[in-house]
């Protein structure tokens, strides 16, 4: 079996997630995109004439450099694809698909949550000019 063939006989979503982290990653790491664009920034998201949607998703499929860009995307298929095969709780082909997008927002709330709290941008006021703004 070749390397495309397993690529096309794994799980959809694993194989999506497992592909855009790549892609992203040896892109902003190799210097072709900006690590500007690939972070989370609030403000961004509602700009016009063009929001940038994408600051959504980008941050979660970002990997390390170095050895990170080999072994995250590892993981990622190694677990994701036994997750997403294997479980007894993913009965349905679309409920790891759905727990992934709330664990994100979860991540993605609950860090918002955090670094807008008083005491956090009290100490540090450019987070809250970033944040917020």
């Amino acid at each position: 079996m070749s390397a495309v063939d397993a690529f096309w006989a794994a799980p959809p979503v694993t194989r999506t997630i497992t592909a855009a982290a790549v892609l992203v990653s040896i892109s902003v790491w190799s210097g072709i995109v900006s690590p500007y664009y690939a972070v989370f920034i609030p403000r961004h998201l509602i700009k016009l004439p063009l929001p940038q949607l994408w600051r959504v998703v980008t941050p979660f499929l970002l990997t390390g450099p170095g050895l990170g860009m080999i072994l995250d995307p590892y993981f990622l298929w190694t677990y994701g694809k036994a997750l997403e095969v294997d479980a007894q709780r993913f009965n349905q082909p679309g409920d790891y698909f759905v727990f992934l997008v709330f664990v994100c927002a979860f991540i993605a709330v609950s860090l918002l949550q955090a670094l807008s709290s008083v005491p956090f941008t009290s100490r540090y006021p450019f987070v809250s000019r970033v944040l917020l703004m």
